[in-house]
């Protein structure tokens, strides 16, 4: 029997399924980076609101770092300040599978006790 080309044939099957679990990889990395990157923005807008006491300060920061106003709300209380993000990341190998963007949303709230800015995730 002659077996020759079977290592082929198995490469050939796998190599789709490897590059969609690069493309998953990627996707998923981007997405954990922007996740990341609009926390810390939020982070700091909060902290920016308890040092100035402006929330025109806060939107100009999320407006200098690419949030457009469509994108968050602020909500002011008492003594805290909530801000909620909704936002989509596009997509670079989701097309493949025709996934466009991926939806990310984000709520936080920040409190101070006076000496500290305290900020949360709120579920």
């Amino acid at each position: 029997m002659n077996k020759k080309g079977q290592t082929l044939i198995i490469f050939v099957i796998l190599i789709p399924v490897l590059v969609l679990m690069a493309a998953l990889v990627v996707d998923t990395g981007l997405m954990i980076y922007a996740k990341e990157n609009y926390r810390g923005i939020i982070e700091n807008g909060i902290s920016e609101y308890f040092h100035t006491g402006s929330r025109e300060d806060v939107e100009k920061l999320f407006a200098l770092n690419g949030l457009s106003m469509e994108d968050y709300t602020i909500t002011v209380h008492e003594s805290e300040i909530e801000v909620s993000l909704e936002t989509e990341v596009e997509a670079i190998f989701g097309k493949i599978i025709n996934i466009r963007e991926y939806d990310i949303k984000m709520n936080y709230v920040g409190t101070t006790d006076g000496q500290r800015v305290i900020i949360r995730k709120k579920e």
